[in-house]
């Protein structure tokens, strides 16, 4: 697995990678938030853009 995030202002940008197989969770920061609901990631790439 790997993450990679960025802070530009009030935006939170999250690259993740999940291996084949596999899959994860996202709990964004407090008082952030996604255009669209974030909920259980599979293996793959995955960007991620939130916004406070």
């Amino acid at each position: 697995m790997s993450v990679a995030w960025s802070v530009r202002g009030d935006t939170l940008t999250v690259d993740a990678e999940l291996p084949p197989g596999t899959t994860g969770r996202f709990l964004p920061p407090e008082g952030l938030h996604s255009a669209q609901p974030v909920t259980g990631l599979g293996s793959g790439r995955h960007r991620l853009v939130l916004r406070g």
